[in-house]
């Protein structure tokens, strides 16, 4: 038995799902039974492998996590949330909604989080 414990991820139970936190302010689902097949039970900031196969497991945890990244969303307007990070693949500059914005001043933009409500791009 292991146990995985997260800084920036909490678990909710929500029925036949478990709602991820991401940063107090992000969130998706992972459907409890996907949870259960790995032999996985959720906490509050925890994740608790019950498995013979514990690599295995943590892989297929990581699987599950990844994948309910790509249907991130933000808590306060409800709309889709990308996870911008080193590994993601997409560079955080050249673009005005997030990242490192140069507009060839002597000041450099830097847009952390966009989840604005404002509805301003």
């Amino acid at each position: 038995m292991a146990d995985i414990s997260f800084d920036d991820l909490e678990f909710e139970d929500k029925g036949n799902k478990i709602k991820v936190i991401f940063l107090n302010i992000y969130y998706f689902f992972i459907d409890k039974k996907d949870l259960e097949r790995i032999g996985a039970i959720a906490g509050r900031n925890k994740v608790t492998i019950a498995n013979k196969s514990e690599h295995n497991a943590r892989t297929r945890l990581n699987y599950l996590l990844s994948e309910g990244f790509r249907s991130l969303k933000n808590s306060v307007t409800k709309r889709p949330a990308a996870y911008i990070h080193r590994n993601s693949g997409i560079p955080p500059i050249g673009t005005n909604y997030f990242g490192i914005v140069d507009r060839g001043t002597n000041l450099i933009e830097i847009k952390p989080v966009t989840g604005c409500n404002l509805r301003c791009i």
